[in-house]
């Protein structure tokens, strides 16, 4: 993008947690500012953690009403998550964060949800980001509005993602959760606009500053949308000496871009369905997951058949002697595993 477009700047569950969580969170352990933990894979590598608990007190150190459905984040001493509250009328999105060790609240905060028709059970649905270094929490609502917040639970900056860049929020409420990394903060956006940087329908990821709220670029559109409502997260990792931003889009592909620029590294064919399910990296390999209902999904791949699910094998390594209509110039294409839910890495075990 020419130029820097600024954000508006802020002026002025029944939810549990375990003694395993508190000892992750306090203890000089690595913090969950992300909602796949701090490796973005669903791995925890502490130790001694917990293998039972129950709501009625084993191992549970305390508790709060609040209703949601996303996963709280548990940085900087305190558990924050996202979700809905009120009645009627006063029905609204809530954020709140909670003191780690003692349960006690801190803060709540609640927007009001406009010009989307998502169901009321939905609301909340992307899990929030957070930031260590300067304790700020990043949220994405189901009507677009995209939200930096204080520790004190005061608007920093914020985007209405729908009324500025046209982002679509669908009937579903699939929201997709941001993702910090450095000096920005990333978000998949669905959206379609005027302007060289926007124009059709389609997936699009903005980088922020995650201080100011400076839009630093957006990304290229991709292909034609599947559906107007997915939630794969984004994740970040360092693959052949680039660190990257890996996702899966509304068009059914996987593609990956240089966080520093947006610019598109490598792209992947994976379904003829929007994805939901987020990515996961181990080492240099991509793993995705999707859901294959029948042979329609994937009519050019005749292996298939009619199945359930199935595991297919794609992925770019470097090898300077090879080519791929798919990949970049010097890479070969080797394996990726395709299942039907967001998976966890755990050594050379993955589990969906």
């Amino acid at each position: 993008m020419e130029g820097v477009l600024r954000a508006r700047l802020g002026r002025g569950l029944a939810l549990t947690l375990t003694a395993g969580a508190l000892c992750a969170a306090t203890l000089g352990a690595q913090e969950w500012t992300h909602w796949r933990g701090p490796q973005e894979n669903g791995d925890s590598p502490e130790k001694g953690l917990i293998s039972t608990w129950s709501k009625d007190g084993e191992n549970l150190i305390w508790r709060d009403d609040f209703t949601g459905r996303s996963t709280p984040i548990v940085f900087d001493g305190r558990v924050c998550a996202i979700g809905r509250a009120g009645e009627g009328i006063l029905r609204q999105e809530a954020v709140a964060c909670w003191h780690a060790g003692s349960g006690k609240k801190l803060w709540e905060r609640r927007f009001d949800v406009v010009q989307t028709t998502v169901p009321w059970n939905r609301v909340g649905w992307a899990s929030m980001a957070g930031d260590s270094e300067t304790g700020t929490l990043f949220a994405q609502g189901v009507d677009g509005r995209f939200v930096a917040l204080d520790r004190g639970g005061r608007v920093v900056w914020e985007w209405p993602l729908g009324q500025d860049f046209g982002r679509f929020s669908g009937y579903g409420g699939r929201t997709n959760t941001p993702v910090v990394d450095g000096d920005l903060v990333l978000a998949h956006v669905i959206n379609a606009g005027w302007g060289k940087d926007f124009g059709p329908g389609g997936d699009r990821y903005f980088a922020f500053d995650k201080k100011t709220g400076e839009i630093q670029w957006v990304s290229q559109r991709g292909s034609t949308l599947q559906d107007l409502n997915t939630c794969s997260a984004p994740v970040v990792a360092k693959i052949g000496g680039q660190r990257l931003l890996i996702g899966g889009g509304a068009d059914g592909w996987v593609r990956a871009f240089q966080v520093a620029t947006g610019k598109e590294v490598w792209s992947f064919h994976l379904t003829k369905r929007g994805l939901n399910s987020s990515v996961v990296v181990a080492g240099d390999t991509v793993f995705a997951a999707i859901e294959i209902k029948g042979k329609q999904d994937h009519p050019e791949r005749a292996d298939l058949g009619i199945v359930e699910t199935r595991l297919l094998e794609h992925k770019f390594v470097r090898d300077e002697g090879a080519t791929h209509d798919d990949a970049p110039a010097g890479w070969k294409k080797v394996t990726i595993f395709d299942l039907e839910r967001s998976l966890v890495v755990k050594r050379r075990s993955h589990y969906a």
